[in-house]
């Protein structure tokens, strides 16, 4: 499964739960409701600022959206990050940390 269908899948799994439709949700990220509705059906590719701006809605990292072993029912209310995503996320951080400090 390619990221652009994990996000959508993962997405389209948050709305359900929260009760939103793509306008609701593209007012509480500030986006353009064309760019939730592109995502929702994995169409094009969304920007980062705006994955970023979407999974705050729903107190998430951008990550977490489009993770592959991220389980979207151990974490549909703000600010819950299963231990191992957790660490997941540290462990990138670090990386990229590292790749930063190389250039």
């Amino acid at each position: 499964m390619e990221a652009s269908e994990r996000l959508a899948k993962n997405l389209n799994a948050l709305k359900k739960r929260h009760h939103y439709g793509n306008r609701s949700l593209a007012a509480k990220a500030d986006v353009g409701e064309g760019a939730v509705g592109s995502a929702c059906r994995a169409d094009v590719s969304v920007t980062l600022g705006n994955l970023e701006k979407i999974a705050a809605v729903f107190g998430l990292h951008a990550w977490q959206l489009i993770a592959p072993e991220f389980e979207i029912g151990k974490a549909l209310y703000a600010n819950h990050i299963p231990p191992e995503e957790e660490r997941r996320f540290r462990q990138l951080e670090q990386a990229a940390d590292a790749i930063g400090r190389l250039k």
